[in-house]
C-alpha cells in the first residue's frame, strides 16, 4: 500500500532529525517568506537615488568636481608627476587645458651665465620647476660657468667627526647655496619655463634685492596648440569677430589674444597683456577649452 506524502505549504519546510537508534522522525522547521519585503526594499532603494536630496547631491559633486580650483590643483598635481590627471567629463573626453605664463621678453637681461631655453605642454604660470627640470638647469649653469665658481680657502671650519675630514663653515655657505629661481614670480603667473630660470644664491634670493622684468618687459607665452575665435555682441554696433585663428605653442600672446583668453575664462574688463594679474592667468589655464562668453578656445 502506498504511503501518502504530507503536503506542505509555501511558508513552511520538512527536515528530519538523525535518530540514533537508525530512525528517522519528520521536524517541521518555519521559514519566514521574506520576498514581498525584499522587492519593498527594492522600491525604496530606487525611489532614494532619484530623489530630490540624492539629485542635487549629484549635481554639488559634479560642480566641485569641474570647479576651477579643483582643475588647478589637478594641473599642480600633473606638474609634479609629469602625467595628465585631468578629469574626464560624459561625451566630452578628457578636458583640455589653455596653459598661459608669463616670461620675460628678453632673459639675458636678467641672468649671466644660465642659457638653457625651451619648452612642454605640461609648462604652465605658478609652477615650480620639477623634479626633471632642475637637473638640466644646474647643469646648463655649471657647464657655462666653469672656473667662475668661489673657491673656499683655508681658515677656520668645522670638521667631520667620523673621518676628520674639514667641512665648509655654515656661516659661508649658506650665503652661497645654490637656489634656482623664476625671474619673473611665480606669484605674479611667472612659467615653470626655461627660459624665466635662472642660478641665484639663496642670500640674494631672499632677500628681494634682484633685478626684474616689469610687466611691459614680459611676453604671455602659451603652452598648447590652440584655435582661438570670437563673436561677441556690441551695443548698437555689429558683433566683434575675431578668428578662427590657429596659435601654435611658444608663441607670445598679442594684447588682443590674452584679453580674448581672460573673457574666455571669465574675467572681464582686461585690456592687453599687461594688465592680466597671476591670479587672471591660473582663471586662465583653469578654464579649460570650450565656448565661454562668446569666446571659443579649441
Amino acid at each position: 500500500m502506498k504511503q501518502s506524502s504530507s503536503i506542505e505549504s509555501e511558508q513552511h519546510q520538512t527536515r528530519y532529525s538523525y535518530d540514533p537508534a537508525g530512525r528517522t522522525s519528520p521536524v517541521r522547521q518555519a521559514f519566514a517568506d521574506n520576498r514581498e519585503s525584499t522587492a519593498i526594499q527594492r522600491q525604496l532603494m530606487v525611489a532614494m537615488a532619484n530623489s530630490p536630496q540624492a539629485i542635487m547631491q549629484r549635481l554639488i559633486s559634479q560642480r566641485i568636481h569641474s570647479s576651477p580650483r579643483v582643475l588647478v590643483q589637478r594641473k599642480m598635481l600633473s606638474g609634479i608627476s609629469g602625467e595628465s590627471v585631468l578629469p574626464t567629463q560624459p561625451g566630452k573626453g578628457v578636458t583640455q587645458m589653455v596653459n598661459v605664463g608669463f616670461i620675460p621678453v628678453n632673459p639675458g637681461n636678467y641672468r649671466g651665465t644660465t642659457t638653457i631655453t625651451g619648452i612642454s605642454t605640461t609648462m604652465a604660470g605658478d609652477k615650480a620647476f620639477n623634479n626633471s627640470q632642475r637637473p638640466q638647469i644646474y647643469a646648463d649653469n655649471v657647464n657655462n660657468g666653469g672656473a667662475n665658481a668661489p673657491i673656499i680657502g683655508p681658515g677656520q671650519h668645522p670638521t667631520e667627526d667620523t673621518n676628520g675630514g674639514a667641512l665648509i663653515d655654515r656661516s659661508v655657505v649658506t650665503p652661497i647655496e645654490p637656489e634656482i629661481d623664476h625671474i619673473v614670480p611665480r606669484q605674479d603667473g611667472g612659467a615653470n619655463d626655461f627660459s624665466n630660470a635662472r642660478v641665484l644664491s639663496k642670500a640674494n634670493n631672499m632677500n628681494g634685492g634682484v633685478i626684474r622684468p616689469g610687466r611691459v618687459n614680459q611676453i604671455l607665452r602659451l603652452y598648447q596648440n590652440i584655435t582661438l575665435s570670437a563673436n561677441i555682441p556690441q551695443n548698437n554696433q555689429p558683433n566683434f569677430v575675431y578668428g578662427p585663428t590657429q596659435i601654435n605653442a611658444g608663441a607670445a600672446l598679442s594684447n588682443l589674444q590674452g584679453s580674448l583668453l581672460a573673457l574666455h575664462a571669465g574675467v572681464n574688463g582686461i585690456n592687453g597683456v599687461a594688465a592680466l594679474s597671476g591670479g587672471n592667468v591660473n582663471s586662465i589655464s583653469a578654464a579649460g577649452r570650450n565656448t565661454n562668453n562668446y569666446v571659443t578656445v579649441v
